[in-house]
This record gives C-alpha cells, sequence and structure tokens, in this order.
C-alpha cells in the first residue's frame, strides 16, 4: 500500500470515529458475513470482535502504561504488546494503555469495558496515569512529549520489536525520533539478537534480549480441538498465519511450493491488504482469522510455514507466529531467519530446499518432554519476569 493511500484510508477512519453515532451505526449495518465489502476493506479489524484486557486484577499494587501503535484488540488481540499487558493483568498489575496511529478497531459508543485497564488514542489528550512502569512498544513522535510529561517517576523500558522501514513504518517513522526515545529509556530491550546488535552498536548502551512467546493457555495442544471445515486434507495438509500484506512474506516462494508439492494443501491465514495473492488450485486463502481460531488449525496441520524472503525486515523479526506452532506441536519450517536458526525445534531450509524439507518434517511431531519444555519458556509470563528482571521492578 502507498503512503497517500494509507493516509487517506487513516484520514477516512478517523472521520467516522469522530462521529460516534454515526461510527455506531455503520458497524452495526455492515459487519456481517454480507456485509458491505467497502467498507470492511476501510475497517478490516471489524470482521471480528476479539475481547482484549478483560483480566480483572484482584489487587493492583503496581501499573503498567503501554504506549503503542495500534489498540489492544488491533490484528485479533494477539499482537506483543496485548499479549504482554494481558500477562501483566494476570500479574496484579494495572494498564493505562495509550495508541497514536488513527485506528479504531472498535466504535467510540462499542468499546467494551476494560476492568483493569485504562485504553486511549492519542486524540483524547487524556494526561497518563502513574505508573511504576512504561513500555514503549513503537517509536511513533507523539510518544516524546508523553514521556517527558509522564507524572512520577516511572521506569521506562523501550522496545524494538521490529526494524521499522519498509510497508512496517509507512507515513509515521522518523530515525531521529526513534534515537531519542531510546536516549530518554533507562532500560532498552529487543525481541532478536540482530536488533539488540543494532542497538548496542548505536548507543554503545546494554540491551536486553527478549523474544516473542505465546499464549500457552489457548495454545494447548492436549485439548481435543474440532478439525476446522475449511481446512482441507493433503499430503501434507500446511499452514501459514500471520500478515500477508508486507512484502517480506515470500509469495513466489509459496507458489513454488504448490507446484513441487502437487498433493499438498496450503492454506493461508491473514490479512493480505492490497497484494495479489498466488493462484493455485491447492493454494487456499481464508483470510483473517480469530485468534482463539487457530489453534486448532495447528493442531490438525501437518506443518507450519515461515516463508519470509531474505531481507533486513526478515534478518530481525521474531515470528510471534512461530512459537504458538511451536508450542501446539505443530512441526514449523522457515526459511533461514537468524531468529528461527537459534530454535532448535525449528527447521529451516532454503527456496531450494523447502519442499523436501517441509515433505519431510510434516511427517514428525516433537516428543512430549521437548515440547513440554518448550512451552515453559515461551510463556508470556516468562517474558513479563525477563522485563522485571530487566528493569529491576520485582
Amino acid at each position: 500500500m502507498s503512503p497517500w493511500i494509507k493516509n487517506i484510508s487513516h484520514w477516512m477512519k478517523s472521520r467516522i470515529y469522530e462521529a460516534p453515532r454515526l461510527d455506531a451505526w455503520l458497524e452495526d449495518h455492515f459487519t456481517s458475513d454480507s456485509g458491505n465489502q467497502a467498507y470492511l476493506r476501510l475497517f478490516p479489524e471489524r470482521r471480528h470482535r476479539p475481547m482484549t484486557l478483560q483480566h480483572k486484577v484482584s489487587r493492583s499494587r503496581r501499573r503498567l502504561t503501554i504506549l503503542s501503535l495500534v489498540p489492544p484488540e488491533d490484528t485479533g488481540g494477539g499482537s506483543r504488546p496485548a499479549r504482554l499487558a494481558e500477562a501483566f493483568l494476570r500479574a496484579d498489575w494495572a494498564v493505562d494503555w495509550r495508541w497514536a496511529l488513527p485506528i479504531f478497531p472498535w466504535p467510540s459508543l462499542r468499546r467494551p469495558p476494560t476492568p483493569s485497564a485504562a485504553v486511549h488514542h492519542l486524540s483524547e489528550n487524556i494526561p497518563l496515569l502513574p505508573s511504576d512502569l512504561i513500555l514503549v512498544e513503537a517509536p511513533h513522535a507523539a510518544f516524546l512529549p508523553l514521556l517527558e510529561n509522564a507524572p512520577g517517576d516511572p521506569c521506562i523500558l523501550y522496545e524494538q520489536i521490529d526494524l521499522w522501514q519498509g510497508d512496517l513504518a509507512l507515513g509515521w517513522f522518523d530515525t531521529r525520533v526513534e534515537k531519542q526515545l531510546m536516549e530518554r529509556a533507562d532500560f532498552l530491550s529487543a525481541t532478536s539478537r540482530v536488533l539488540c546488535d543494532g542497538i548496542e552498536q548505536m548507543l554503545a548502551r546494554p540491551c536486553g534480549y527478549i523474544p516473542n512467546a505465546a499464549d500457552v493457555a489457548l495454545f494447548d495442544p492436549h485439548k481435543d480441538w474440532p478439525r476446522p471445515v475449511e481446512l482441507r486434507q493433503g499430503l501434507p495438509t500446511l499452514i501459514y498465519v500471520g500478515a500477508l500484506w508486507g512484502d517480506w512474506v515470500d509469495l513466489e516462494l509459496i507458489e513454488r511450493l504448490a507446484d513441487e508439492l502437487p498433493r499438498a494443501q496450503i492454506h493461508l491465514l491473514g490479512r493480505a491488504g492490497e497484494r495479489i495473492l498466488p493462484k493455485r488450485t491447492n493454494i487456499h486463502y481464508l483470510g483473517e482469522k480469530p485468534r482463539e481460531a487457530i489453534p486448532a488449525f495447528l493442531q490438525h496441520a501437518d506443518a507450519a510455514l515461515i516463508p519470509f524472503r531474505k531481507s533486513a525486515v526478515a534478518a530481525a523479526v521474531s515470528p510471534l507466529k512461530a512459537f504458538e506452532a511451536l508450542v501446539m506441536g505443530c512441526p514449523l519450517v522457515s526459511t533461514p531467519l537468524p531468529e528461527m536458526v537459534a530454535i532448535p525445534e525449528v527447521i529451516t531450509a532454503t527456496p531450494d530446499d523447502f519442499a523436501a524439507t517441509v515433505s519431510r518434517m510434516s511427517q514428525k511431531r516433537p516428543s512430549a518432554e521437548a515440547l513440554a519444555r518448550l512451552r515453559a519458556d515461551s510463556s508470556w509470563a516468562r517474558r513479563v519476569e525477563s522485563i522485571l528482571d530487566l528493569t529491576g521492578q520485582r
């Protein structure tokens, strides 16, 4: 998507959001399966209504502030900030969430109550609540004045969760702002070793390595998940879950995989945006699915795929969906991304060897011992512990 199209889309969204009654009426009339496709292209987040940050804190002793690009329910509530917020709530922290981009999955009159979390767009101009810890989850310029005027003396952790360039950063990113936010933070962390190394070289400061994780309560391989009716039986049955709109996803490799494994059935789950997906009889685009539906697909698939092309963005990424596949015991085959190479349970392969590797790995499952160990090490609760250790908040 070009910057001007994205800017127009955001402008239209914000104008609708500023008319609460109109926004609620449109949402009521056009988000059904037979709803207006033009409306759903503008508000793709409204195809599903994920309930996020619903956990009620029994005794809130401390508060976490999250500064994010998007609200917690964006991408189905499965983003790193949303998962961390849920884990902090379960550890009896209250949450103050502020987001910067003009993205509004909930109409303001339809936003569900969040008993232990305050959730606001920056346009509401509501001062931050006193917090013990502030997580900066993206380098947006609007976060600088918030940090300068934050009440009390909060500890600030800047988390670099992506390499902000290309499609990820259209229309808002400035490298100077990113550096200012890093310099303002008390502590730095990153989700990949490549990102950590880049920060340490640029600022000559230590950076904690805190990779992504999985919701092990939801992604439970011991539960008997019904087979999704859309999942076609193949030899093997394959699945990709995640954003398809970014140019880091190698659509040519998916097309090649379909040609080299004609008996396979390949299922693509995620938002494609304006990208043209490959057309093969054994490739099935299922669109974006609610987060709660994904475990069933993973349980009944023979293998999950991370088909990312070689790029600076891909080299720095810690694919969250990879952890969800792994804790479900679903074999995972990835192109050789640094973060995937470092995980013993992930099998990596070049494009030339990808089909043969997928065919071989689709017949294997991890041992019970290996799966238990992986689940213990890959929970969001464990990542919260790492954050508290890094920032001295234990």
